[in-house]
């Protein structure tokens, strides 16, 4: 089964194209969470990239208010 086009051109656009990238973190997903749908592992990885990305972005705005 593959994932929705759509779906997959947002985390491909989330990792600047490397493919090999997106697919890793699908298939570590996988590992981790089996028997979920195609679509979910795609969701999954875009949801945790935009999580981590705004972490880190916070951080960043942490720095520059206390510098």
């Amino acid at each position: 089964p593959t994932a929705d086009t759509h779906l997959q051109n947002q985390l491909f656009g989330l990792v600047g194209g490397d493919k090999a990238t997106a697919n890793r973190l699908v298939e570590q997903l996988k590992l981790n969470h089996p028997d979920m749908s195609e679509n979910w592992y795609w969701q999954r990885a875009i949801a945790d990239l935009e999580r981590d990305r705004g972490r880190y972005n916070s951080l960043i705005k942490l720095k520059l208010i206390t510098d």
